[in-house]
């Protein structure tokens, strides 16, 4: 009886880790909130995250992103959520404080800028209502990515 139960118990810590990869126990606290038009064709880039991220199709031509932020041990505001209109669409991204040594954490579309997360438990997740036939990208910096591979981008239909 007590196998079955360190078993069952395993199995449970495991399925925890791979399903949030460490994840919060909530999505936090509503801290910041985009709503606009992206054009046709365009993206929708979320870069920084390190949370969960939720994403729906939108049922009109708006696209809507709301950011939650939880942490244990740092203060929640000193993340903040920059969105950055270009060409190509829309990049927002949790910007964390600045890592001594490192260059300065920045928001800038696809390659650009640069994010650190280093020992900060900021939790930033996000609820993305995407408008159909936009595309949606998460950065390079998304700490969900357990296996290391660059996230895919899609296209939502």
């Amino acid at each position: 009886m007590r196998r079955s139960v360190y078993a069952v118990s395993l199995a449970l810590l495991a399925a925890a880790f791979v399903s949030g990869c460490g994840g919060s126990t909530g999505p936090g606290e509503l801290t910041d909130e985009w709503s606009g038009q992206i054009a046709q064709g365009d993206m929708l880039e979320i870069k920084g995250i390190n949370g969960s991220i939720e994403v729906t199709l939108a049922s009109g031509a708006t696209t809507e992103v709301s950011a939650f932020k939880r942490a244990d041990r740092n203060d929640p505001d000193s993340v903040t959520v920059e969105v950055v209109a270009h060409a190509g669409g829309i990049t927002i991204c949790a910007v964390y404080p600045d890592v001594p040594g490192q260059p300065v954490n920045e928001c800038q579309p696809g390659d650009g800028g640069h994010m650190s997360v280093q020992d900060n438990d900021v939790e930033v997740s996000f609820t993305d209502r995407v408008a159909p036939g936009r595309r949606r990208v998460h950065g390079e910096h998304d700490q969900r990515e357990c296996d290391g591979r660059r996230p895919a981008e899609r296209r939502l239909s």
